[in-house]
C-alpha cells in the first residue's frame, strides 16, 4: 500500500497532567480520523511507560500530510504543549499490508 507512512513518538511534557495529555491525543485522533486523505491514524501508549505515546499515521499521500499538519484540530493540539517529540521516522513497508497499532 502507498502513500506517506510517519512514525513518532512523543513525550508527556507533565507527568502531573497525564489524564489530560491522554484525553487530547484521543481528540486529536478522533478528529485526524475524519480528514480526507487519512487512511490510518492510531495513537499508542507504550506498555510500562505511561509517559511515553506513539503515532502511527498513513495518509494518501504527502500533500494530505502537510493538509493535516495545517488543521485546526492539528494546531490546537500542538498549542496545548502537552508533549513533545523524542523521534519521528518517514516508513516504507516492506510488505503491501497496512500497519496495526493495538490502542
Amino acid at each position: 500500500m502507498s502513500g506517506t507512512w510517519i512514525y513518532v513518538e512523543l513525550v508527556a511534557n507533565n507527568i502531573n497532567k497525564l489524564q489530560l495529555t491522554k484525553q487530547e491525543l484521543a481528540k486529536l485522533q478522533r478528529a485526524t480520523e475524519q480528514e480526507e486523505g487519512c487512511i490510518q491514524f492510531a495513537v499508542c501508549q507504550v506498555n510500562g511507560e505511561s509517559n511515553i505515546f506513539t503515532l502511527w499515521e498513513h495518509w494518501v499521500d504527502e500533500d494530505a500530510f502537510r493538509k493535516h499538519m495545517q488543521a485546526s484540530h492539528t494546531q490546537n493540539y500542538f498549542a496545548l504543549k502537552l508533549t513533545r517529540v523524542r523521534l519521528s521516522h518517514r516508513l516504507k513497508p516492506l510488505l503491501d499490508k497496512s500497519l496495526i497499532c493495538e490502542v
